[in-house]
């Protein structure tokens, strides 16, 4: 199939060609009762070759010059001239060849031959296939040319797609580092051990990025056991008096997904969720359906900060909605619920 593919232009040539090999060759005399001489079958392949040879040189040369606003009146007169140039040469070799006057014997033996009468319908008969020949060059031309133009504009896109996304991606890892270097801060003071170890585990999730953020796709294993480096992270700041409810499905195939696209959700949920003096529990759960490819990551929790109070959304949440428009477009699902007590999120992402 992609031989096909990559051969469709050589083969759609090679269909118009022989088309109309098979009008001069084999239909035209057909049209005849009477067995043609062997001059109809050199005048038409003379003419089959000027054809030819004045198709390709129009389309590779000329037309790709042309202007049509500023030159194409001249490329009109172009194609008369040539059209006349034609009819004019191929009546000279009906002439030498005596062609009309062959088949007229032979059609009509009893009858005057006139030549004048012929000479209008060969005019007519070799214009049609003169202005055939242009219409579809400049058919294939602006074909070609709208082909490429859309390709460009397809490939500007992407690059600024691109582009859009490093810039996102670059805004999210900074955000994301400095609300872990905040916590790890706070445990230098109090907790020098666990600070020791939660600076093992943010070193973990910085080998992640490094080695993650330039490709497209990362494994979800590998994603959910960075987030849960996270979580593990988290722990060191949390109080007796707040619940962790955590579930995740671990895929077993190699399931792909954007690098770091999650994260934000959960790190939302212990940024505006945690209180150190109310009874509070974070939920997290993310489920994979192999079936239709589809991951569902719902992130629940209690409200203890201004900001979740007027629903302005962080930096890391907009870049990562932003990047999901670009990667996954009408392939995802958000979805909140605040009641200004409880929030939840709901993400759904058709990975494949």
């Amino acid at each position: 199939m992609e031989f096909f593919k990559e051969k469709s232009g050589l083969i759609l040539h090679l269909l118009g060609w022989s088309i109309l090999a098979v009008i001069f060759f084999v239909l035209f005399p057909m049209m005849y009762k009477i067995s043609l001489p062997i001059e109809h079958y050199i005048y038409h392949f003379i003419l089959f070759s000027v054809l030819f040879i004045v198709y390709y040189v129009n389309s590779k040369l000329i037309l790709p010059r042309v202007i049509w606003r500023k030159n194409g009146i001249i490329y009109l007169a172009f194609f008369i001239i040539f059209t006349v140039a034609l009819i004019v040469f191929m009546n000279q070799i009906e002439h030498i060849l005596q062609l009309n006057f062959k088949i007229h014997q032979r059609l009509h033996p009893n009858q005057v031959y006139n030549s004048s009468q012929n000479l209008f319908f060969i005019s007519v008969y070799i214009s049609i296939f003169s202005l055939l020949i242009f219409l579809v060059g400049i058919a294939n031309h602006l074909i070609k040319s709208w082909n490429k133009e859309q390709t460009k504009k397809l490939e500007l896109k992407v690059q600024k797609s691109k582009a859009e996304l490093d810039t996102l991606k670059a805004q999210i890892n900074p955000h994301f580092f400095f609300n872990t270097l905040n916590t790890i801060h706070s445990l230098t003071y109090f907790e020098v051990d666990k600070s020791r170890i939660a600076i093992q585990q943010l070193a973990k999730m910085m080998r992640f990025v490094m080695n993650e953020e330039k490709l497209n796709k990362v494994s979800l294993k590998d994603e959910i056991s960075f987030i849960e480096n996270y979580i593990d992270l988290m722990r060191f700041r949390l109080t007796e008096n707040i619940k962790l409810k955590i579930d995740f499905s671990i895929p077993e195939n190699d399931v792909k997904i954007a690098p770091m696209i999650l994260l934000p959700f959960v790190e939302n949920a212990f940024q505006h969720g945690i209180s150190t003096d109310i009874n509070c529990e974070i939920e997290l759960i993310l489920k994979l359906d192999l079936e239709d490819k589809t991951m569902v990551l719902k992130t629940k929790n209690q409200q203890f900060t201004k900001q979740n109070l007027t629903r302005k959304k962080g930096i890391g949440i907009e870049n990562t909605l932003k990047r999901l428009n670009i990667i996954y477009p009408n392939q995802f699902e958000y979805l909140i619920n605040n009641d200004e007590i409880i929030y939840e999120c709901f993400l759904k992402i058709k990975l494949a």
